[in-house]
């Protein structure tokens, strides 16, 4: 039973998207041959983000935004940023596969600034921090300034990932 358990666990994660180590990958192809084209995606993914530099944008048209040794910190394809209120922000996962996306923090935003600005639109974009009830935190893309404003005013809105590069 606990081989049934760990491998439901590890076909969850490919079917929703999520990065996997090579012998958990090996150990689902060989129990659900169907999942070979999700997991070829996912290694030819992974061998692309290690093949890239910071300020690429990758085959599937999202933004490699930091990478060092260990992680990379992607943003999702401009195709799918919206904008809206800070409330209207989880709509953009609507617009994207797998559960391995997120609102990016105020850091991730000014990593995005530094490295891959020519990738944004030049504005204001929500950050998930919110200070309380009438206010949260944005960046500005096109100044590196960060500030804190009402959350019903329109900003940008685009998702971001991490992936385990080790």
């Amino acid at each position: 039973m606990k081989n049934v358990n760990a491998l439901s666990n590890i076909i969850e994660q490919v079917n929703s998207g999520n990065s996997l180590g090579p012998l958990d990958l090996a150990n689902a192809l060989m129990h659900h041959p169907s999942l070979e084209i999700k997991v070829k995606r996912q290694v030819a993914s992974l061998i692309e983000i290690k093949n890239s530099s910071v300020s690429t944008l990758l085959s599937d048209n999202s933004v490699l935004v930091f990478k060092n040794d260990r992680i990379a910190v992607i943003a999702a394809p401009e195709t799918t940023e919206i904008k809206g209120t800070w409330d209207e922000k989880d709509m953009v996962f609507d617009l994207l596969d797998g559960n391995e996306w997120y609102i990016p923090s105020i850091g991730h935003l000014y990593v995005a600034y530094l490295n891959s600005r020519n990738f944004f639109y030049p504005g204001d974009y929500w950050s998930i921090f919110s200070s309380h009830n009438m206010n949260a935190c944005y960046l500005n893309l096109s100044n590196g300034i960060q500030e804190i404003g009402h959350k019903a005013v329109s900003r940008q809105i685009r998702a971001f990932r991490t992936v385990t590069l080790d």
